[in-house]
């Protein structure tokens, strides 16, 4: 047997074989693709689900201080407080709802409000690093 003469060598199936290897590449990368990039989307998603979490956590908290001290406030500032934690108890908890970004907005300008209405200088919400690379804190 040997090298088959050029004769007889069929160019047609060459070409098919390199086009049934270039399908199977290119469908062995789109595979790969879309497994990095629901990887990368779990990973963001969590990260973002986080902030929110940490931030209407931190509204709840500063929420429950003022209630500790009502009888200090006005009739006003009881009202915004309760339309704050109407506010807070509004936000869904499933992060596919989407009423997700309207209700955390909303309850951002209750905060504005109840922070402006009880006359208290609260420091304004800014993310933790939490879990970030170099972040030697813990809980």
């Amino acid at each position: 047997m040997g090298i088959p003469a050029p004769s007889s060598v069929d160019l047609d199936a060459c070409i098919d074989v390199e086009e049934q290897q270039m399908c199977v590449g290119y469908d062995d990368g789109d595979s790969e693709g879309q497994r990095e990039a629901s990887k990368e989307g779990a990973r963001a998603g969590a990260e973002r689900g986080f902030e929110y979490g940490q931030e209407i956590g931190y509204y709840a908290g500063a929420l429950l201080a003022w209630r500790r001290h009502s009888k200090d406030l006005s009739r006003g500032a009881l009202s915004a407080l309760a339309a704050l934690e109407r506010a807070l108890a509004s936000v869904p908890r499933d992060p596919s709802d989407e009423r997700v970004h309207a209700a955390l907005a909303d309850a951002r300008a209750r905060w504005r409000q109840a922070v402006a209405v009880t006359g208290n200088s609260v420091a304004p919400f800014a993310l933790a690093d939490v879990g970030m690379p170099g972040d030697s804190s813990s809980f």
